[in-house]
This record gives structure tokens, sequence and C-alpha cells, in this order.
């Protein structure tokens, strides 16, 4: 059984959708043959109180970049080559590496939004994340990455990350958390732009 489809990214001539579900996972489009396969599957949850809406799908230089859900909270996912399949893929950030900030329970902030959106913007990876757990409302968390030489990714958190662009409007709560709930962030003629929701 699947929920929908949250997300949709087209990569190296193939389309891929993130379906929500019982177990979240990616499927592939070749639009050339209309042939079909599902290439990555979240982790299955085995509480029925881990909201399964996986949302966050783009791409980052050569890889395809996808947010997952597991029993240990959110992370990401990345293949340089995803119609190879569930072992092309590495995990590339965990619930650990976003300071435990992902709300990823049914009774969290907008129905456990967890990992949000996520985009590439100037060689780095941006992140952000609903953060609002047990029923409080609070800031969503903004989060950059990238991975060194040899492929290991580091994030940050700190207000740093809003140092990309002169005409950001992003307004600080605090150490990289800002005022609404969640946040899409897109990128438009080169400026990086935001769409807040409460």
């Amino acid at each position: 059984k699947i929920g929908g489809y949250r997300a949709a990214i087209e990569f190296q001539d193939k389309l891929y959708f993130a379906a929500t579900g019982a177990t979240p996972y990616i499927l592939e489009i070749d639009p050339l043959t209309d042939e079909t396969q599902v290439v990555c599957y979240s982790e299955s949850p085995e509480s029925a109180s881990i909201s399964t809406g996986i949302r966050g799908l783009t791409s980052y230089k050569d890889m395809l970049v996808a947010t997952m859900i597991g029993n240990s909270g959110a992370y990401l996912v990345a293949s340089q080559n995803p119609s190879a399949g569930p072992d092309s893929f590495k995990v590339i950030g965990t619930q650990e590496d976003f300071l435990d900030y992902p709300a990823y329970h049914y009774y969290d902030s907008i129905f456990g939004g967890s990992i949000w959106d996520i985009i590439e913007y100037n060689d780095k990876l941006y992140i952000t994340v609903v953060t609002g757990k047990n029923g409080n409302k609070q800031a969503f968390a903004l989060f950059s990455g990238e991975p060194d030489a040899d492929g290991n990714w580091s994030y940050d958190s700190t207000t740093n990350v809003l140092n990309i662009t002169g005409d950001t409007t992003f307004t600080s709560s605090g150490d990289g958390v800002y005022a609404d709930g969640n946040l899409n962030i897109h990128v438009a003629r080169g400026v990086i732009l935001n769409i807040t929701s409460r």
C-alpha cells in the first residue's frame, strides 16, 4: 500500500518519485520504455507511530539524494547510479548528524514532518528539518552539508548557513533554528528562495 507521491525529479534521463506508505520507497520510471522499478526502500518502521511520509528528493552533483525514515529516525541516502538498485545507495546523513532534531512521529509537528526539503546550492546540500516534538510547536532547523575528499559527509546547523546570498529573508530564533514550522527551499536565477508555512 502507498499513500501517494511527495516528490519527483528527473535524473540521468529517468524520472524518480518519493513514495510514502507502510515502507517508503523511491520509484524509477524510464520515460522511453515506460518501465518502472523500485530502486530504494526505506527501513521498515517497527512502530506505527513513525511517520512514513518521505518528502525530500534532489540531485547533488552526480548523485540522486533522497530522504528516508527508519526506526532510529530520519536519514539521507545517495546513489550515483540509482538504476542499479538498492545496493547502489549509501547513507550520507543520519538522525544524529542532524542533532536529533527531525520530528518523525505522527504525534510530532506537521504529522511528523521530519526532513522536509533538500536542495543543492553552491556545491552544498541544504536541508530543512521539522523539529517540533510531542505536540510542541517550534521552528524548523536549517542545515548545510558537503562531503570531504573521501566522500564522508559533515553537516553544519549554525547560522553560518545563512551566508548564501544577500537576498535571503530568514529570521533566526536561535542557533540555526528559524521562525516557521517547516520550510520549502528553491533556487531561481542563482538565488536561494524560501517558502514557509506554519
